[in-house]
Order: C-alpha cells, then sequence, then structure tokens
C-alpha cells in the first residue's frame, strides 16, 4: 500500500471493503479508531458500515441519526461521512425505506455544502436512489447520466455502479420496458466487470425484476435463486419479494422464514410478509394468512 496519510489510508480500505477485501481494510480500520478525531471518526463509520453490508448482524452500525453529528464538523470529516451516506443508501434503497432515504438525503446534502468533487458525485448518487424509490423518474436519465460520467472520472465505481442500476429501475417505474431491459442489461455486465459484490447483487436483482415484467418470469427466478445462495441478509427480503412475484411462492417463503429478526422488520420484508400471506389467503380461501401477517 503506497498510501501515506490517514485519509489516503482510509480511502484505500474503503475500496478494498467494496471489492470484499475485509481483511487488508482491518489495520486501517484498527489505525483509524486509534486516532479518535473528527475526520477518523467519520471514516470509522464509513468502514463499519461497508463491513456490516457484506456481513450484517443485527442493525446498521450507522444511521442518519449518528451521522448527524458530523453536521457542523470540518470539510474533511464531512467527506468521509458522506461515503456512508452512499451505502446507507444503498441499505435503505434494498429495504424499501422510503422515509429514511428522504432523511439521508437531506442530511448528506447538510454534509456536502461547500464541497465537490467525489462528495458531490456521492450526493448526487443519494438523490438518484431517492428519486428513483419515490418514483421521481422524469429527466432521470440526464441526471443519472451526468452522475455516472463524472464517477468515472474520479475512477470511483460505486456511484458509476449505482447511477446505472437506477437508470434501469427508473426506466422500469416509467414503463419503458425496452429500455429498462437494455440499461439492466448494460448495468448487469458493467457489475460483473468491476466485481463490486453489492453493486453486483443490485444490478442484477434489478435485472431480474425486468426479466418478470417483460414476460420472462423463469429467467427472472434462475437469477434470483442464484443471489439468494450469494447475497448477504439484507437483500434476501428484496430477492423474496421478487421470486414471490415471479411464481416461486414456496422459495419466497424459505428465503423470508430464514431470516433473524432484524432483517423481518424492514418495510421489504413487511412488504413480502403482506404479500405471501395474500397469496394464501386467495389460495386456501381463508383470512387465516393475513391475521398471521398482522
Amino acid at each position: 500500500m503506497a498510501t501515506e496519510t490517514p485519509i489516503e489510508r482510509a480511502e484505500w480500505g474503503l475500496r478494498r471493503q467494496w471489492a470484499g477485501d475485509f481483511g487488508s481494510a482491518a489495520p486501517v480500520l484498527a489505525a483509524l479508531e486509534a486516532h479518535g478525531n473528527e475526520v477518523a471518526s467519520a471514516w470509522v463509520d464509513t468502514l463499519h458500515l461497508s463491513h456490516w453490508l457484506a456481513q450484517p448482524k443485527g442493525a446498521p452500525p450507522t444511521s442518519v441519526t449518528s451521522l448527524r453529528r458530523f453536521a457542523g464538523s470540518s470539510p474533511a470529516a464531512r467527506r468521509g461521512a458522506g461515503f456512508a451516506c452512499l451505502d446507507l443508501a444503498l441499505y435503505h434503497f434494498m429495504t424499501l425505506d422510503l422515509d429514511a432515504l428522504r432523511e439521508l438525503d437531506v442530511l448528506h446534502g447538510e454534509l456536502a455544502r461547500g464541497l465537490d468533487g467525489d462528495t458531490k458525485v456521492c450526493r448526487d448518487t443519494v438523490t438518484l436512489y431517492r428519486r428513483a424509490l419515490e418514483g421521481e423518474v422524469a429527466e432521470f436519465d440526464t441526471t443519472a447520466d451526468d452522475v455516472a460520467k463524472r464517477a468515472a472520472t474520479m475512477d470511483l465505481v460505486p456511484p458509476l455502479l449505482a447511477a446505472n442500476a437506477m437508470r434501469a429501475y427508473a426506466a422500469l417505474v416509467a414503463g419503458n420496458l425496452t429500455a429498462a431491459r437494455a440499461i439492466a442489461r448494460r448495468a448487469s455486465r458493467m457489475s460483473r466487470t468491476e466485481a463490486l459484490p453489492q453493486y453486483e447483487y443490485l444490478a442484477n436483482t434489478i435485472l431480474a425484476s425486468v426479466r418478470r415484467r417483460t414476460g420472462n418470469p423463469h429467467l427472472a427466478t434462475r437469477i434470483l435463486m442464484a443471489l439468494a445462495k450469494l447475497a448477504p441478509a439484507t437483500w434476501q427480503p428484496w430477492l423474496a419479494w421478487e421470486l414471490a412475484w415471479s411464481g416461486n411462492v414456496q422459495a419466497a417463503t424459505s428465503t423470508l422464514e430464514s431470516l433473524e429478526p432484524a432483517r423481518t422488520e424492514t418495510p421489504r420484508a413487511t412488504s413480502t410478509r403482506w404479500f405471501l400471506a395474500a397469496i394464501e389467503s386467495a389460495r386456501s380461501g381463508s383470512d387465516g394468512a393475513w391475521q398471521q401477517a398482522e
């Protein structure tokens, strides 16, 4: 590792964690924890969250509430906390937590004030997540393309992959299935090339949704079953949701039932549980499944 300053080491460690290499990043995290200043603390929060996304236990270690303490901090600390916002936005998107994503979008605006460069790219990526989930897709392509181009010039891969995945999702929301299919396939290929696990899960879950919506539920199921074997527990409720809509109710139910309690209380998990209950009630002609879902 040819980096020198603590911030450079933190950035290197985060990039390693994005790639799934937590062993190499561990000494970086330990050194930051020993520093104890506000800049180091911001990066500690960011690295802890990145690690948690891949190996989740309990609730996320970093939240909008915990990140708010950096709103009045130095530009360097706010920049570090901004990278945590990027990962937290991905988590709130996958768990269908629009309220939390709105709150995060506002907070990131405060953290990013007066900052440009990679902080602005991350800030705009968080807004893309929020807009996509909210269904605010007017002129989405133009904005997402701009974010992707700026991210590419900085070699900042997560916003680049996220912007392309959100373009596919927004096209799906808008009902433009032809565009959604083309963009989703391209996003999937790009995520596979870059080999950042969380963004591979994102791109391919969206691709599965596109496959289902374009009349190929068997292709969707094939993608989802492969993802279910690889993706951590944070992704499983969304995979269960897509499996249910693709017609594989048994796999969806098994996926949901295998989750630890912390994963079953997200909006996505709750929606999936209710959807499965509706299917069971329709099949049995009884409201018992509805009562159990409550």
